[in-house]
């Protein structure tokens, strides 16, 4: 699978950009809560690659 996932490192760390380079470039980036506690980022990427990949 060629999936990126950027990070940012501070207080807490946190999910910056997700690419999925298997998608035509203009679908690379996929959706997920920016805002949200890594956890929650991580569980929320999981349901949009299920949706996504299938």
């Amino acid at each position: 699978m060629d999936l990126v996932v950027d990070l940012e490192a501070g207080p807490d760390w946190r999910i910056t950009d997700v690419r999925y380079w298997g998608f035509p470039s203009d679908r690379w980036h996929l959706d997920f809560d920016r805002g949200a506690r890594l956890a929650d980022q991580l569980a929320g990427l999981a349901q949009v690659l299920r949706t996504e990949l299938g």
